[in-house]
Order: structure tokens, then C-alpha cells, then sequence
């Protein structure tokens, strides 16, 4: 897998991302561009006291994100992870550093039991379907999304073509979509201002 031989995801941020003011959209782009070659991504921001991950966003089909809303009796997006539940917290969050884990699978499944407080024995069957309706080759690579030099949230990656050495690759792809979704939020607070001063 070579991310940056692809001239579309390069032009993606140096055009056309950059200056795209609804963080939707870009993430929208993005799953597609990546899912072109079978990457998925999941996005999780940190909460204001910085105890929790909030899942934003995943690129997964709605037909996959609704048997995943039934798995877990809930909504996934939406859903907040508290610090207990992930385990490598302090490596990605405080630490600023990026996660391969090797063994998805597992810490998918003992995450979303105790968030759904559903037995691990009852989501495993279901989980492993979407694992294989992902294409996930059990390979994850998670990245810490840095705004302004902090820590703003957390990006995790899988697809069967992902690999271990990937990771340099998506660490400058995460860099790019910190930069781009920052882009944005300026964005649309200057356009708020500026509504605002037309309307006094």
C-alpha cells in the first residue's frame, strides 16, 4: 500500500480539502477516496476534560453502521469511551505517540462489551461478521489527531490491504485531516461572525 501514490488523496488535501468548510464533507471525501483502496476509518474526539472519546465517525456503509447499532443495542456514533475502556489511552493521548495493535479483533470486542455492558459472548459472532464485511485483516494502526499541539481526538485505521509498515504513511495522513478539519472549524466560525455582523 503506498497512500501518497495516489495522486487523488495528494490533490484531496493540497487543493481541495484545505479549503472546505463543513468537516462532514471532508470526512465523507475522505472514506471514499480511502475506501478506494479498502481503508476504513474511525474518528473519535476527546471531551472537554479530556476523560473520554466521543465516536464522530466511521467509514462504514449505513447498511454496516445499522448492524453494528443492533450489535450494540445503541448508537455507535455518538457513543463515548471512557479512559478505562482503552487500554492504550495514555501512549496515544498523553504521550502523543501512534498504536499498532495486531489484534483488532480483541480489542474491539472487549471494548464495545463493557461500554454496551453486553457479554462479550453475545456481540463476538456478530462482531466477526463486520470484521469480514470490513475487509479488516486484523491489523489496526491508531493515531493521535493534534490540534494547536494538543491532543484533539484519536483516528484508527483498518482495511486487508493494511500492514504494519503502513503506519508512517497514515500518521502524515492524519496530520493532513487534523489540518484540514481545523481549516474548517475556522471556517465556519468566521462565516458565523460574519452572519452575525450582518445581522446588528
Amino acid at each position: 500500500l503506498n497512500l501518497f501514490a495516489s495522486e487523488s488523496i495528494k490533490e484531496l488535501f493540497d487543493t481541495y480539502l484545505a479549503n472546505v468548510a463543513d468537516s462532514d464533507f471532508i470526512l465523507d471525501i475522505l472514506s471514499s477516496e480511502l475506501g478506494k483502496q479498502n481503508i476504513h476509518y474511525m474518528l473519535a474526539f476527546l471531551d472537554e476534560e479530556n476523560s473520554s472519546l466521543k465516536l464522530n465517525y466511521i467509514s462504514m456503509s449505513k447498511k454496516d453502521l445499522a448492524f453494528i447499532d443492533t450489535l450494540i443495542r445503541g448508537r455507535a456514533i455518538g457513543a463515548s469511551f471512557q479512559k478505562k475502556h482503552v487500554p492504550f489511552w495514555d501512549e496515544i493521548i498523553k504521550n502523543k505517540k501512534s498504536k499498532i495493535i495486531e489484534d483488532s479483533f480483541q480489542i474491539a470486542l472487549e471494548g464495545i462489551a463493557s461500554v454496551s455492558k453486553i457479554p462479550s459472548q453475545r456481540i463476538e459472532s456478530g462482531l466477526r461478521t463486520i470484521f469480514k464485511q470490513a475487509g479488516s485483516n486484523n491489523v489496526s494502526i491508531w493515531h493521535p489527531l493534534i490540534e494547536k499541539g494538543q491532543v484533539a481526538g484519536v483516528i484508527m485505521f483498518w482495511g486487508n490491504h493494511l500492514r504494519i509498515e503502513d503506519s508512517s504513511a497514515l500518521a502524515i495522513l492524519t496530520n493532513q485531516i487534523a489540518s484540514a478539519l481545523e481549516n474548517a472549524k475556522l471556517y465556519e466560525k468566521e462565516q458565523q461572525r460574519t452572519q452575525e455582523l450582518e445581522i446588528s
